[in-house]
């Protein structure tokens, strides 16, 4: 399940395959709500054709879509600043790769990604207080997520209202980039994997709380709730993998196979039998 980026971030981190599809495209009895209207399922395989079988078993078998003639959104001033140098180079590489093959690359223009992002994280807040509070205590979850109840049952009901209709106004505006491209092309995450119990990132000179650092380019298409995967694009010198990010509008998971399809063809990765120096 993906409420911020919980299925492509690992995907990113571990060099598999993750899709985030469109919000209530399946089922969602059952799993352990977070944010009621953030909360997507989707499968994590070490594949495309696997993720793509799994979604078209589950969910819908559509038409396939061809690669040729695709158009791919890259939003400079979104997705390209504050990243790692090996990050920005990797999904350089696949951007160039997939116009190689036929697609073709426009620059767009977004709203504000981060003005998204944060009423994202603030409606989330209230969600969540308003499943789990009173229901658990501080020794029951994680400290982020006690902290994110304890901040949540302090919104109103008044806020709450105001963030989902700024919500709401900024999706509309969000729209409007389908009717020039098919999908978006984004890095998943601005670095490779930090290391554990790490709390803070420094990129581009800018300290980030590791939180909202990792979810900072995939938080966005919760709040809109458009279909999302990270695939393999590279890897450090260490081996650390390297995620990009596949975009489509609502029920657009089969233009997303497309690009990603193609995409593993040229950049053929799996995981390592045993971890990298063993």
């Amino acid at each position: 399940t993906d409420t911020g980026g919980s299925i492509r971030i690992p995907a990113s981190f571990c060099g598999v395959v993750g899709l985030k599809a469109t919000y209530e495209a399946f089922d969602r009895r059952g799993c352990l709500p977070l944010g009621f209207t953030f909360d997507h399922v989707g499968p994590l395989a070490n594949t495309v054709d696997d993720c793509a079988l799994l979604f078209r078993t589950l969910v819908r078998d559509s038409p396939r879509v061809g690669l040729k003639g695709l158009s791919i959104g890259l939003a400079e001033h979104a997705f390209f600043d504050r990243l790692d140098p090996l990050v920005r180079f990797s999904v350089r590489q696949a951007v160039q790769s997939l116009a190689a093959m036929g697609a073709v690359v426009h620059e767009v223009t977004l709203p504000d990604v981060d003005l998204l992002g944060g009423i994202g994280r603030f409606v989330m807040m209230a969600e969540l207080a308003s499943i789990w509070g009173g229901k658990v205590t501080e020794a029951d979850v994680a400290p982020d997520v006690y902290a994110g109840i304890d901040n949540g049952s302090r919104i109103e009901a008044t806020e709450y209202i105001a963030a989902q209709r700024a919500r709401n106004a900024l999706s509309r505006e969000f729209r409007k980039v389908w009717d020039h491209v098919d999908l978006l092309l984004t890095p998943t995450t601005p670095t490779p994997a930090p290391l554990i119990g790490a709390t803070q990132l420094e990129i581009g000179g800018v300290t980030e709380e590791i939180r909202v650092a990792t979810t900072r380019f995939c938080r966005p298409f919760n709040v809109l709730g458009w279909p999302a995967l990270s695939m393999p694009c590279g890897s450090t010198p260490q081996g650390l993998p390297i995620g990009v990010q596949l975009v489509g509008p609502p029920h657009g998971e089969e233009s997303i196979f497309a690009a990603a399809y193609a995409l593993e063809t040229v950049k053929p990765y799996r995981i390592a039998e045993k971890p990298v120096g063993q």
